[in-house]
Protein backbone atom coordinates (compact mmCIF):
# COMPACT_ATOMS: atom_id res chain seq x y z
CA UNK A 1 0.00 0.00 0.00
CA UNK A 2 1.31 3.41 -0.89
CA UNK A 3 2.64 5.32 2.06
CA UNK A 4 -0.23 8.02 3.59
CA UNK A 5 2.40 10.96 3.08
CA UNK A 6 4.43 11.20 0.11
CA UNK A 7 6.61 14.32 -0.56
CA UNK A 8 8.53 13.91 -3.58
CA UNK A 9 11.54 16.63 -5.12
CA UNK A 10 9.77 19.68 -3.11
CA UNK A 11 10.60 23.01 -3.73
CA UNK A 12 9.33 26.38 -1.88
CA UNK A 13 10.45 29.62 -2.04
CA UNK A 14 9.51 33.07 -0.91
CA UNK A 15 10.38 36.38 -2.68
CA UNK A 16 13.00 34.17 -5.30
CA UNK A 17 14.57 32.51 -2.27
CA UNK A 18 14.46 28.70 -2.05
CA UNK A 19 13.95 28.22 1.65
CA UNK A 20 13.39 24.23 1.28
CA UNK A 21 14.81 22.32 -1.47
CA UNK A 22 14.72 18.96 -2.63
CA UNK A 23 12.72 17.58 0.48
CA UNK A 24 11.31 14.01 -0.38
CA UNK A 25 9.99 11.96 2.43
CA UNK A 26 7.19 9.12 2.94
CA UNK A 27 5.41 8.74 6.16
CA UNK A 28 4.19 5.51 6.54
CA UNK A 29 1.51 3.31 8.96
CA UNK A 30 2.80 3.58 12.34
CA UNK A 31 5.84 5.31 11.52
CA UNK A 32 6.44 8.89 13.96
CA UNK A 33 7.97 11.50 12.06
CA UNK A 34 9.94 14.60 14.11
CA UNK A 35 10.42 17.78 12.44
CA UNK A 36 13.56 19.22 14.19
CA UNK A 37 15.95 21.69 13.04
CA UNK A 38 18.08 25.21 13.43
CA UNK A 39 16.18 27.97 13.38
CA UNK A 40 15.05 29.01 9.67
CA UNK A 41 15.49 25.59 8.87
CA UNK A 42 12.18 25.73 7.03
CA UNK A 43 10.15 23.42 9.67
CA UNK A 44 7.58 25.79 10.12
CA UNK A 45 7.23 25.79 6.02
CA UNK A 46 7.01 22.90 5.56
CA UNK A 47 4.34 22.02 8.49
CA UNK A 48 2.08 24.71 6.45
CA UNK A 49 2.49 22.98 3.43
CA UNK A 50 1.36 19.98 5.03
CA UNK A 51 -1.66 21.77 5.79
CA UNK A 52 -2.81 23.23 3.14
CA UNK A 53 -2.24 26.73 3.98
CA UNK A 54 0.74 26.73 1.18
CA UNK A 55 1.71 25.76 -2.02
CA UNK A 56 4.94 24.00 -3.04
CA UNK A 57 6.32 25.97 -5.82
CA UNK A 58 8.07 22.76 -7.58
CA UNK A 59 7.25 19.28 -6.67
CA UNK A 60 4.60 16.96 -5.50
CA UNK A 61 2.60 16.81 -1.62
CA UNK A 62 0.26 13.88 -1.22
CA UNK A 63 -2.14 13.04 1.58
CA UNK A 64 -4.18 9.97 2.20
Amino acid sequence: APAPVQVRDLDIAWSGERVLRSLSLEVVPNELLSIIGPANSGKSTFLKLLTGQIKPSIGEVTMK
